[in-house]
């Protein structure tokens, strides 16, 4: 199946750097390992803000410690901790970012970190600079600087082509979308040419169970600010909506509801970085970052056609409570 519309330009962002160069690899929940390591991922994103051991999520995907930490280097490309580490960075670089009214001493404690001092360090040390600095507009020199996106045009990053971005703002609706039970797929720390033919593949899969039909829709989740991100650290999730009776061989999760702003497509791309910049800065709303961005494709014979993007969002001043994965 074509899914050219899935796989976008937001990807052809930087890399959230690691302590060790990030080995290529494919999380494949074709057979039980991997849907075991996919079920820890899920539980690791959602407490992200305790502490959490070796035992606890070995046992878990019932591996030992030892074979565990093994199955998941291999799965993921690092070891546990290590994403642990860099899966609590780029939530508090995103909120830091985003959450402006939220004191940075309180993002440190909801990202995992036992005391100030600690937080500080680690910060710094993965960018460069203190948490306040970040949040002053640090963030854009990172992406310069460090990541080398260069904004005078000399440096051939893709961007996606201007037209549909005319009247972007004013085209954003907020709604308050449901929570879902959905059938899904993760994929992470691949670039996109692999990601692109794993993506059809499952997608041609759901059609053939029927999990697809014609006219039916399927969703693109993705957790990160794309202004941090890049293929490396990329985190995709393709879903649809799960069956009454759910194969033992598929992965179910809910998929957080709430409110979003959304935005149609009406036939022409739209970006998120779009909406980030068009909308949201300038807007009464933070990004909400404990819940997706959501993509909504509906499968038109043998494509797949955005319909609609959803930045998920609070009001700015209001209590930070976003929906766990």
């Amino acid at each position: 199946m074509h899914l050219a519309a899935v796989l976008r330009q937001d990807w052809q962002q930087p890399v959230l750097h690691s302590a060790r160069p990030r080995e290529s690899a494919l999380l494949d929940v074709a057979d039980s390992r991997g849907r075991r390591i996919q079920r820890v991922m899920d539980y690791i994103e959602a407490r992200l803000d305790a502490p959490l051991q070796l035992e606890e999520l070995a046992s878990l995907a019932c591996f030992s410690p030892c074979h565990f930490d093994r199955v998941f280097h291999a799965a993921t490309g690092e070891p546990p901790f290590e994403h642990i580490r860099l899966r609590r960075m780029l939530r508090a670089a995103q909120r830091v970012r985003h959450d402006t009214d939220t004191p940075i001493h309180v993002i440190a404690r909801d990202c995992g970190f036992s005391s100030d001092a600690a937080f500080a360090k680690a910060f710094r040390r993965q960018f460069g600079m203190p948490a306040r600095e970040w949040r002053r507009g640090g963030w854009r020199r990172y992406m310069d600087q460090v990541l080398g996106i260069a904004r005078d045009g000399s440096t051939p990053v893709p961007e996606p082509a201007p037209h549909g971005r005319d009247g972007l703002a004013g085209r954003v609706q907020l709604r308050t979308l449901p929570a879902q039970q959905v059938v899904y797929r993760r994929w992470h720390g691949v670039g996109t040419d692999g990601l692109a033919t794993q993506v059809s593949r499952y997608a041609g899969e759901l059609a053939a169970a029927d999990l697809l039909p014609d006219g039916g829709c399927c969703y693109g989740v993705m957790q990160d600010d794309f202004g941090l991100v890049g293929p490396a650290q990329f985190v995709f999730e393709l879903a649809v909506p799960a069956p009454a009776a759910v194969p033992s061989t598929l992965v179910t999760r809910s998929l957080p509801g709430g409110l979003y702003a959304l935005v149609e497509a009406q036939g022409m791309p739209v970006w998120f970085q779009w909406l980030y910049e068009d909308w949201l800065e300038g807007s009464a709303y933070t990004l909400d970052c404990q819940r997706p961005h959501l993509e909504c494709h509906q499968r038109v014979g043998d494509t797949v056609q955005l319909r609609w993007l959803a930045l998920p969002v609070r009001r700015l001043g209001g209590v930070y409570a976003g929906s766990s994965f």
